[in-house]
């Protein structure tokens, strides 16, 4: 693909959030990692700032700045130091642009970090394998390397890996022109951010970059217009954020036909230091030439473009410049020059073609990746449904058996009260039909001989203490009667 392709790729390689990719780390950042205690946080840390140590470096300073990191390293024990510091000679390798060296030294940090089962050290290796590869034209293996790498990120379960991965899958099959698969993942990134809640405006914005491109080469001039006016929208600190506004702006221009608008507006950016002018826009810059009637000039930069090592092995960006070549030369009658043109444009799509096939076939163990990650995902979820349902079963059986041992209980209380009431009801009637039947008695016959005496005053003066003394034992037994009412009442 073009430069601006690769550049995304290598800017969303690992953790690092897009537009602080030229950030320079210093020894003392990687000091303050070193000193925390070891877990993944740290090792993400660390494997992020070996990854951008180099960056924003002078090829003059390379070499002093790896012996400090060097030395900074062996003064701390790290796990995997053997397969860390290999990650580090790729890293160096890269920044000296010795791409197959640093290409070798890669596969001998995965073969240790995979032994060692690092999971964080696998990933960044992988990611950066694939950008490896995609710089190369190798597109097959560079899909191979973003699926390995997406396996890693799904094992550590970081959604924010896994969208980093998406996003450079789709990227993939943008460059093969696979649309739909290339939005596919673009919107799987989208909904991954969702679910996790996961509030990252950086990456909001390069899902929003491959959605312009994307619609920009089905030629959907709505959807364009769409994503652009979001595009334009975001407010977030990224160096980047400008020439991806710009750029979605002229292919709007290039999709409604306003060629003219498009050709000046980029040779207004290509005079921009702000904005990051790339092998991107000179593509686009043809087909504006093209459209716009200056085909010499689109016929310059065509070549220019066919020359540029970066598209060496590239058929995906090299087809339709030979094409165009092949009208231009058409145009002007010049047959022979048109066929050789078409004849290097045929070489190219047979290439691509090729190419589209073995994408496909990854695409499909892709597919199958898919398919286990979310079978994995839905095991693990009836695994905890299970949990929760054993958990409820034996929380309601509790509760079940606590309700009938507290019936049981109330039952056998009842019983007990109604045995006690019974017994109380028993005595109660004793005393009332004995005791104060008695003592009543007494007073009645007491009372009933006073009233037949001749004397009644003499008879109830011998007859009182007698009644007194009936009286006293009749308050004795109701009091008796009463404290035994109060006993039970309480």
């Amino acid at each position: 693909m073009t430069r601006k392709i690769y550049l995304i790729l290598l800017l969303n390689l690992f953790l690092v959030r897009p537009g602080k990719a030229t950030d320079l780390v210093g020894t003392d950042s990687l000091l303050t990692i070193l000193q925390q205690k070891n877990g993944p946080h740290k090792e993400r840390q660390l494997i992020l700032s070996i990854r951008y140590y180099f960056s924003g470096r002078l090829p003059a300073g390379l070499p002093a700045a790896k012996k400090s990191l060097d030395s900074v390293l062996a003064a701390f024990p790290v796990p995997n130091a053997g397969s860390l510091g290999l990650f580090v000679e790729t890293m160096y390798r890269m920044q000296l642009r010795q791409y197959v060296e640093a290409e070798k030294v890669l596969v001998r940090a995965i073969s240790l970090a995979d032994r060692a089962d690092d999971h964080y050290l696998l990933y960044g290796c992988f990611t950066q394998l694939a950008f490896l590869q995609a710089l190369k034209g190798n597109t097959t293996e560079a899909v191979t390397s973003f699926r390995q790498a997406r396996n890693e990120a799904t094992t550590l379960n970081d959604a924010y890996l896994q969208i980093l991965v998406d996003i450079n899958i789709s990227d993939i099959y943008h460059r093969n022109k696979l649309y739909g698969q290339s939005l596919h993942y673009l919107d799987q990134a989208r909904a991954l951010m969702h679910r996790r809640e996961l509030n990252e405006p950086d990456l909001n914005m390069m899902i929003l970059v491959n959605k312009v491109e994307n619609y920009f080469s089905t030629e959907s001039v709505d959807s364009l217009a769409k994503y652009s006016r979001l595009l334009l929208d975001l407010k977030i600190s990224s160096s980047r954020l400008y020439s991806f506004q710009q750029r979605s702006i002229y292919m709007l221009y290039l999709l409604q036909a306003r060629y003219n608008d498009a050709v000046k507006l980029l040779a207004k950016l290509k005079k921009d230091p702000s904005y990051a002018y790339d092998l991107t826009d000179d593509q686009n810059l043809t087909n504006a030439l093209y459209h716009s009637g200056q085909v010499d000039s689109a016929r310059v930069v065509a070549r220019q473009l066919i020359a540029d090592q970066a598209l060496q092995n590239h058929p995906e960006v090299t087809l339709p410049l030979y094409e165009m070549l092949g009208r231009i030369a058409l145009a002007k009658s010049e047959k022979d020059l048109a066929i050789r043109r078409f004849d290097e444009a045929l070489q190219q799509a047979k290439m691509q073609i090729i190419r589209l096939v073995e994408v496909d076939t990854i695409a499909a163990r892709l597919r199958l990746d898919d398919m286990q990650s979310s079978y994995i995902s839905r095991e693990g979820g009836f695994k905890r449904e299970r949990l929760w349902l054993i958990f409820g079963v034996v929380t309601v059986s509790l509760v079940l058996v606590v309700g009938a041992m507290l019936y049981r209980n109330n039952q056998q209380k009842r019983k007990f009260e109604r045995l006690l009431f019974e017994s109380k009801r028993s005595e109660l009637s004793f005393i009332n039909s004995h005791e104060i039947r008695r003592h009543l008695s007494n007073i009645l016959g007491i009372i009933d001989t006073i009233s037949q005496a001749d004397d009644r005053h003499q008879e109830y003066l011998e007859s009182e203490a007698h009644l007194l003394s009936a009286a006293n034992d009749l308050d004795k037994s109701i009091r008796e009667i009463a404290d035994k009412l109060s006993d039970d009442i309480a």
